[in-house]
């Protein structure tokens, strides 16, 4: 039981600690390390000159720190019974997107770049087409043909399926010429981007925008009211192990209340019967603790899996901290327990404890 309960404990503690973790900082890391740009611009067809003007005159003025025309094309594809957007981003100039989106491998940290050998797709689209490096991604184009994409790349992100690719690729696979009908536009510092959505939708050549803001705002109060959720059930989990130890332990001075007043007879000191007794309590609750790590790296992987949604991704893996804090928290409760054995060692009376039942 000892092992039981403290293997639970450990358990919810690193599960709580680690969904906390891998749900910390992700609208930074999304909106600020892989998505660099500030928001996406699709242009209407069949602009008019006056259109095209003003579109070029609010790109090149001085609250737009840099722009990328790209082409951009939004797909449908139906994953698990369920419609999910994907993105397709194809640069004009390919060694320019990195400058917008940090294309990375997640595990390596390793940089990728855009090639002719096929695409890059984003890394909770693989998952959940259980594709990798060398497989071939299909899709429906919005014309309704049906193209045959090789992978290259998977890369980290976060939020949001993408696929890119360079100009030859696409040009290759969907048979048509790259159509610059989007900007990824990066703002200088100091200018809101809600202000400048809306001077850009004044100039009429603008069909769509989607400001990262709004998407790391969503991200945000997702993770305040999660964080709510994990903190209570890291409080339930200390609260596990202090009822378990508690119970187990006074259970144990009773059942064996003869033995440890024969141990004091015998001359042993307090803190040498508290230690023959609670030796066992440790020692179970070591096991308990390397048990509770299993299950602990099972029930995050479960949560971590299941918790996000389709089109998002929470951070896998689990901290070396959080075994650390696992451990410590059931070994200080343990420690504390102990003070309270010992007192209650202390207190014992020898003379009514070896007196015959009969």
């Amino acid at each position: 039981m000892t092992i039981l309960g403290i293997a639970g404990c450990t358990g919810l503690l690193m599960m709580g600690f680690g969904i906390r973790d891998s749900l910390a900082g992700i609208g930074q890391k999304q909106y600020g390390e892989l998505i660099k740009y500030d928001l996406i611009a699709v242009d209407k067809k069949d602009l008019s000159g006056n259109q095209s003007r003003k579109l070029e005159q609010k790109l090149d003025s001085k609250q737009v720190n840099k722009y990328l025309p790209v082409h951009f094309e939004n797909i449908t594809k139906k994953i698990d019974g369920t419609k999910q957007d994907i993105s397709i981003i194809v640069p004009k100039k390919d060694q320019n997107i990195n400058d917008y989106i940090n294309l990375r491998n997640r595990q390596s940290g390793q940089k990728i770049n855009l090639n002719n050998h096929g695409v890059v797709i984003s890394e909770k689209l693989a998952n959940l087409l259980n594709l990798k490096s060398g497989d071939e991604l299909t899709l429906n184009t919005n014309n309704g043909k049906k193209v045959k994409l090789p992978i290259s790349r998977i890369c980290e992100m976060y939020m949001g399926h993408y696929v890119l690719m360079n100009s030859d690729v696409y040009e290759k696979y969907f048979d048509q010429k790259v159509n610059a009908n989007a900007q990824l536009i990066e703002l200088k510092s100091g200018v809101k981007t809600d202000d400048f959505a809306n001077s850009l939708m004044k100039t009429e050549a603008v069909n769509a925008i989607n400001l990262n803001t709004s998407n790391k705002q969503i991200i945000d109060s997702l993770i305040q009211s999660m964080d709510k959720v994990m903190f209570l059930l890291i409080g339930l989990a200390a609260l596990l192990a202090i009822v378990v130890i508690f119970t187990l332990t006074t259970t144990n001075l009773e059942e064996r209340m003869r033995e440890i007043s024969t141990l004091k007879v015998l001359g042993f000191y307090n803190k040498e019967a508290s230690l023959y007794i609670y030796r066992e309590t440790i020692i179970l609750s070591i096991f308990g603790i390397l048990f509770g790590f299993l299950i602990g790296n099972w029930l995050h992987s479960f949560i971590i899996d299941n918790l996000a949604p389709m089109n998002a991704m929470f951070r896998p893996g689990i901290l070396m901290s959080n075994y650390l804090f696992s451990a410590i928290i059931p070994m200080l409760i343990t420690a504390i327990m102990a003070i309270f054995v010992n007192r209650d060692i202390k207190e014992v009376n020898m003379l009514e404890a070896l007196k015959s039942v009969d």
